[in-house]
């Protein structure tokens, strides 16, 4: 070899060597978020339930997180925020910058076998709600219908609004009993 690649070569081994312990530092968390805005996406369209919820969360919640970063609500609606929950899991960025708030009973509809639903509830990071809800179910007297053992035994039909949780419950309902 000569020497002047011989030289080249160590220059380039020696600066690799030297560089490579940079690439291994990250920023902290207060470093990342102070300097990156963070998307509040919102499964609904401006001025829904959901909308009023996430803009709630954008206006507040920077303030808890590291390096206190503006969250910039954006709205991406359709299919009862699946439309919202297919991007998040296949093409969202997955550094943090990217936050969602989907309709509660989105969780359940790949595991129901709704084929629109294509992400895996169990490879989200689920941070929590803004609200505790709990589902009932009535029927009138006259319906014959007053416990589980009944809705076993007879017809029980019930009406919901769709794309919401009260669906999920009612699909399930179906299903089981």
């Amino acid at each position: 070899m000569n020497r002047t690649f011989r030289i080249r070569a160590a220059v380039a081994v020696l600066t690799a060597f030297l560089a490579a312990p940079s690439v291994g530092l990250s920023q902290t968390a207060d470093e990342f978020f102070s300097k990156n805005r963070i998307v509040m996406y919102i499964g609904s369209a401006p001025g829904a339930g959901y909308d009023l919820y996430g803009r709630a969360v954008a206006r507040h919640m920077g303030r808890y997180l590291p390096g206190t970063p503006t969250l910039v609500p954006s709205n991406v609606p359709g299919a009862g925020s699946i439309v919202l929950a297919n991007f998040m899991y296949a093409r969202a960025p997955r550094d943090g910058s990217a936050l969602a708030g989907i309709q509660n009973g989105d969780v359940m509809e790949p595991i129901i076998g709704n084929h629109n639903a294509r992400f895996k509830p169990s490879e989200f990071t689920w941070l929590g709600s803004v609200n505790k809800q709990t589902n009932v179910c009535i029927s009138w007297a006259n319906t014959g219908v007053k416990s589980v053992k009944d809705v076993m035994l007879n017809e029980f039909l019930v009406g919901v609004v769709t794309s919401t949780s009260t669906e999920t419950v009612a699909n399930l309902v179906n299903e089981l009993v």
